[in-house]
């Protein structure tokens, strides 16, 4: 029976120490930007920062880069102009619009600078939170501009601790999709007319 209990309490150690590991590596974690804690992926851009912003500002552009949605519906463009404060859209992963779906609305339009959209409606997720925003920052550099996509909770709101270990965990795939998709942003911007994708759209995640 000693031995039973030694075991058990072996693994429960175990168990931890893996959790513990996760979250102290786990790309979600403070730094210059906010101050809380937030995901964030970036990229250089060999073309100005107006230029990447009107490439996002169309949501019909997400089918061309994204590699985890198969497209976005605007909900609302009939009264407001898509990429503008106000504007609803809902995305899919799948082109049949069964399965993982959410909607995201811009709050933040600051323009050629940062975009804010919150994210909220997510259905099919195996792990997923409320009080979600991701921002795209647009930044000049010597040579063109950097584009960052972050991802964070909304700091005016209270935050379960069940929804900030999530978050530590589903990090690692979000900073892989982030990093995925900025590099499609990239090519798209600098080719233009001869792009094509570097990374194909999966559904592995």
């Amino acid at each position: 029976m000693k031995y039973v209990y030694r075991v058990s309490f072996s693994i429960i150690i175990l168990f931890l120490l893996l959790i513990a590991l996760m979250v102290v590596f786990s790309p979600y974690g403070e730094g210059g930007l906010y101050e809380n804690r937030f995901l964030q992926s970036s990229i250089k851009i060999n073309a100005t920062k107006k230029n990447a912003y009107e490439v996002l500002g169309n949501s019909n552009n997400a089918r061309k880069w994204s590699v985890f949605v198969h497209h976005i519906n605007t909900l609302n463009s009939d009264e407001i102009t898509d990429g503008s404060v106000g504007s609803l859209r809902r995305c899919y992963q799948n082109e049949n619009e069964l399965g993982l779906k959410w909607d995201e609305q811009i709050i933040i339009n600051e323009i050629n600078k940062r975009r804010r959209l919150s994210i909220f409606n997510m259905v099919g997720f195996d792990m997923s939170a409320e009080n979600l925003l991701t921002d795209q920052v647009y930044e000049d550099i010597d040579g063109g501009c950097k584009l960052t996509f972050t991802l964070f909770f909304d700091s005016t709101k209270e935050i379960s601790l069940i929804d900030e270990l999530k978050m530590y965990f589903a990090a690692y795939t979000a900073k892989d999709i982030f990093d995925k998709n900025l590099v499609n942003i990239k090519y798209l911007i600098e080719k233009g007319d001869d792009y094509k994708r570097i990374h194909s759209f999966s559904k592995q995640y």
